[in-house]
């Protein structure tokens, strides 16, 4: 892999997202930060002293260094670690189920709490724990790295600790962009990482505490106009508590905070709940959750609710009722929709195989194969059938060919190592997915 980028970074500008390569440009995460607050969380504010570890591959360097501050952070809190609490993972889901049935089954040790290397591994470990009638987190505490999509869904959801992901792609881009223009930009870019605190360590649920008002804090009423001018500090307030909001969202969110105070002022016409619903379309096209819109708007209650009178606390209740309501609405439409769709998928690919086999016919086959690509929305696909029999392999012909839409027809053969005829190449840079047509035990294209 080195060896690739070596050839390409000499005539290119190159980027290494996540991994170091000497004389290449690198975007690293600090995997210490992020894991040593996670870990620590753990001993002070839980008092944890009985772990387990399921670590990612050791050859793996982020992997490493997680497994090295496990161990010091350990060692600072004069905690011993037996070699028998520690699994060594491979970052896969099996290998967390794996670690469980070891440790409980083989080692028997006893554990407070299994902190695993990636969320993967962890929701593995959770999965396990659940079949066997063990619950997280009252009886054994379970942590992760990445703040996967699966960590936040899970129950319970994991506490983890969240890689800036978004940010990585954006300095990415930024760094090539300063390489095109000539700059010189650092050899390592280093992008801090950040504990996200749920339930799967033994904390109280996360979304209550977000929502939860504290009943001693003053109250400092404000007009209008200085409501507005609180903006920029809601802002900075949300994004210490979702700190994985990229940008489009947080704009969109911004324009929310506006209209929630235009709908305080002007009360006869609802624009915060339209700009909500405007919001909420405009996420789910982009295939975004908006499940996250319920947890801003517990921030957003939590945050103005000092600042406002009681008539207009009475009426801003019931707008983030509502507006609790819709964001509902709108999440279990997603997920069902996602949900219907990809069961058509399923039961189209079923009738795909169904089809395909229903007949020994060459021609017909093709004609079946034909239809059903076309019906998956794929433009370019290419059937190509070795012109001999038995090896050596050295010429094929197309059968069946589209390209961008179009049926390509031709008889000549063509050397297979070309993939496809030359001639039939895309014009733009695409990617194939190639794979090997068997009849029984003979390869036939």
């Amino acid at each position: 892999m080195v060896n690739f980028c070596y050839n390409y970074s000499k005539d290119v500008p190159t980027i290494s997202i996540g991994t170091t390569i000497e004389k290449i440009p690198s975007i690293i995460i600090d995997n210490i930060l992020g894991f040593k607050e996670l870990l620590v969380h753990l001993i002070e504010d839980h008092g944890y002293k009985k772990f387990a570890f399921i670590t990612g591959p050791l050859n793996n360097e982020e992997a490493k260094i997680r497994y090295e501050t496990l161990i010091n952070v350990l060692n600072e809190y004069e905690i011993s670690i037996n070699p028998q609490n520690i699994y060594y993972g491979d970052f896969l889901y099996n290998s967390g189920r794996e670690a469980v049935k070891t440790f409980l089954d083989e080692r028997k040790i006893d554990m407070e709490v299994i902190v695993s290397s990636n969320d993967e591994m962890a929701i593995g470990a959770v999965e396990e724990l659940k079949e066997r009638g063990i619950l997280v987190p009252e009886d054994i505490k379970v942590t992760g790295f990445d703040d996967t999509e699966g960590a936040k869904f899970i129950t319970p959801p994991l506490t983890t600790v969240s890689q800036p992901l978004y940010e990585m792609g954006w300095k990415s881009v930024e760094s090539l962009v300063k390489l095109l223009s000539g700059e010189k930009i650092p050899d390592q870019i280093f992008l801090p990482t950040k504990l996200i605190i749920r339930d799967s360590c033994g904390c109280i649920y996360s979304a209550i505490e977000k929502a939860k008002i504290d009943i001693d804090k003053e109250f400092t009423k404000l007009d209008y106009i200085n409501l507005e001018n609180l903006k920029d500090k809601f802002t900075e307030y949300l994004l210490r508590n979702i700190p994985q909001i990229d940008s489009k969202t947080l704009e969109r969110i911004e324009k929310l905070y506006y209209a929630f105070i235009e709908n305080l002022k002007e009360r006869s016409f609802n624009i915060f709940i339209s700009t909500l619903n405007w919001i909420l379309k405009e996420e789910e096209q982009e295939g975004k959750n908006t499940g996250i819109f319920q947890d801003c708007i517990s921030l957003l209650r939590k945050f103005l609710f000092y600042y406002l009178d009681d008539k207009t606390l009475h009426y801003a209740e019931n707008l983030w009722h509502q507006a609790r309501v819709i964001i509902s609405d709108f999440s279990e439409r997603f997920h069902g929709y996602r949900s219907y769709k990809t069961e058509q998928r399923v039961n189209f690919l079923t009738q795909i195989g169904i089809s395909l086999t229903s007949s020994f016919e060459k021609k017909e086959i093709l004609e079946q194969a034909k239809n059903s690509i076309l019906n998956l929305g794929i433009r370019s696909f290419y059937i190509v059938e070795y012109k001999d029999s038995k090896p050596p392999l050295k010429e094929g012909l197309l059968v069946l060919g589209y390209k961008d839409g179009k049926e390509i027809k031709t008889n000549e053969p063509f050397d297979i190592y070309q993939i496809i005829p030359e001639k039939f190449l895309p014009s733009y840079r695409a990617t194939y997915i190639v794979s090997p047509l068997f009849y029984k035990e003979n390869s036939i294209g």
